[in-house]
């Protein structure tokens, strides 16, 4: 199956790919001794996915095109922050006790009117940037947000916000990934906590704490995807195209699996098309090989493990015989009875592999080659 797998890629692959790649693999197994990092070809390459920090300094760093108020990026930034505590928030509120202390309802509220505090503030602020579109926003809870995806990306073109439009959006991604990490994050923090705490505590106070870290940490991963998920109802609402990662670099169990029918159509007019499918079809291809010979390497390894098995029955066989013969011409006729039974005995397990080596593979050499 590895070798069909690579065998169908490869011949989709052009001759120059398949030139220059194969020059990559033979440089990196040939000085992976030297230097690990030669096996990088194996992994993909791309660059990490830009934080909610990361672009709003870009966009703070980028000159302003006309038209666009000072402060917008940071104004929008702060809109995004107060989505991501509006969710904390309700998520924290339904998961409290049904009868909370004084202590935490005194902190519930101190949040509640924190936030209702930069609601306002942002709101007011909306004026300035959004004017035409602002009418009739005021400071209630249940009023959405003045950000242009609430708006509507026509709504805002219309009134001459394109610039705000592209601001959200590449703080939007932003946002979806710093979602994405903190969700990767806490998920592994929840599989150490099982494995570490769970699993090991003994008595009722050690799986009592146990499982309110568990608990805890399952806070963080709801709040982390309901950001994610109001981040993406975000971009969708705004007719904002998002293009997903067609393969992850930390994926599992995917090394030795295989690609389905229709990547292997038309490869080089499709490499052509988009760059990074180039490194998609070579990562592949690297790994349809690598798993290709270390298949015909095992094969090698069993074939021969079969032949020393082969030989060693055989080398028995001489050594038991030459001893029965030798224990005759010394009158032991018991010990030559009991080498006589172990002669036999290998030279049943020589026969039977023999015969187990013809039915399984009859095509393959001989025994005696």
């Amino acid at each position: 199956m590895a070798r069909d797998a690579f065998t169908k890629l490869d011949e989709a692959v052009s001759s120059e790919n398949r030139q220059a790649w194969s020059i990559q693999e033979e440089s990196a197994l040939g000085g992976r001794v030297r230097d690990v990092s030669v096996m990088d070809i194996f992994e993909i390459q791309l660059k990490k996915a830009p934080t909610v920090r990361a672009v709003e300094l870009e966009l703070l760093e980028a000159p302003s095109q006309r038209g666009t108020r000072q402060g917008a990026t940071s104004w929008i930034t702060r809109g995004l922050g107060i989505e991501e505590s509006e969710i904390t928030l309700a998520i924290t509120r339904k998961d409290s006790s049904k009868y909370p202390s004084e202590t935490k309802r005194l902190a519930m509220a101190w949040r509640v009117d924190r936030l209702a505090v930069d609601r306002s503030g942002f709101i007011a602020d909306g004026q300035i940037y959004l004017a035409p579109l602002h009418q009739g926003t005021d400071a209630d809870d249940y009023t959405p947000l003045p950000l242009p995806s609430n708006f509507g990306i026509e709504r805002c073109r219309a009134a001459g916000a394109d610039e705000l439009v592209e601001m959200e959006l590449k703080l939007r991604i932003g946002q979806a990934n710093d979602a994405l990490h903190g969700l990767r994050i806490a998920l592994a923090d929840k599989a150490v906590a099982f494995r570490g705490v769970v699993r090991k505590a003994t008595s009722y106070s050690m799986r009592t704490c146990a499982w309110q870290m568990v608990n805890s940490i399952d806070i963080s991963v709801r709040q982390q995807a309901a950001i994610y998920k109001r981040c993406r109802e975000q971009l969708q609402k705004s007719h904002m195209a998002v293009h997903t990662a067609a393969f992850s670099q930390n994926a599992h169990d995917h090394r030795s699996s295989n690609l389905p029918w229709f990547w292997c159509m038309d490869i080089p007019r499709t490499t052509s098309s988009k760059n990074w499918l180039t490194e998609f079809y070579c990562i592949h291809w690297f790994r349809a090989k690598a798993v290709k010979d270390r298949w015909e390497e095992e094969e090698d390894l069993l074939v021969s493990e079969f032949h020393w098995t082969m030989n060693f029955f055989k080398f028995r066989v001489k050594k038991w015989n030459k001893k029965c013969l030798s224990f005759k011409a010394a009158g032991l006729h018991g010990a030559a009875c009991y080498a006589a039974r172990q002669k036999a005995v290998y030279d049943w397990l020589a026969e039977q592999g023999a015969s187990k080596w013809l039915n399984m593979s009859p095509e393959i050499l001989p025994l005696n080659q």
